[in-house]
């Protein structure tokens, strides 16, 4: 028995839906935030990339302040940071090894002069979790803006 041309067309309908709902939810959400405009420099979120392990937060602080607050945080959580640090005046990288030798890689970028974006990837494929407990410590170390009068 042949199928019914409307049955048929549902079926693509509901294809396509369950195609475009899988684009928009998948990877970091960028196609989302294409959709809603562009991305925009919002502090204190975390956006983590499923495909390179980083977990991303912006801060609203310079990227002088931010370099030497992670550099500050990383010391007191006791690892070591490997040389050479990579940075110049728009970004930067840094690598750490915990003691129990899983690598830290921070990479800094300048986003405008009062946000900067870090990401953290700890270990080869990234593990979230770690990553947003050293970013808390960083931003519990960083100093707070200040207020306009």
């Amino acid at each position: 028995m042949a199928k019914s041309p409307i049955s048929n067309y549902k079926s693509q309908i509901f294809l396509c839906v369950l195609c475009v709902s899988a684009v928009i939810s998948s990877g970091n959400g960028c196609l989302a935030r294409w959709i809603a405009g562009g991305e925009k420099p919002t502090t204190g979120v975390y956006d983590y990339d499923q495909h390179t392990g980083e977990l991303e937060r912006k801060y609203p602080a310079g990227l002088q302040e931010c370099w030497l607050t992670t550099v500050k945080t990383i010391e007191k959580l006791l690892f070591s940071i490997e040389e050479p640090a990579i940075r110049d005046a728009l970004s930067g990288q840094l690598n750490a090894r915990r003691m129990d030798g899983t690598l830290i890689r921070i990479s800094f970028e300048q986003v405008t002069k009062e946000v900067t974006s870090l990401k953290i990837k700890v270990g080869a494929y990234g593990e979230r979790d770690l990553a947003m407990r050293i970013h808390e410590y960083i931003k519990e170390n960083m100093p707070q803006p200040k207020k306009p009068k």
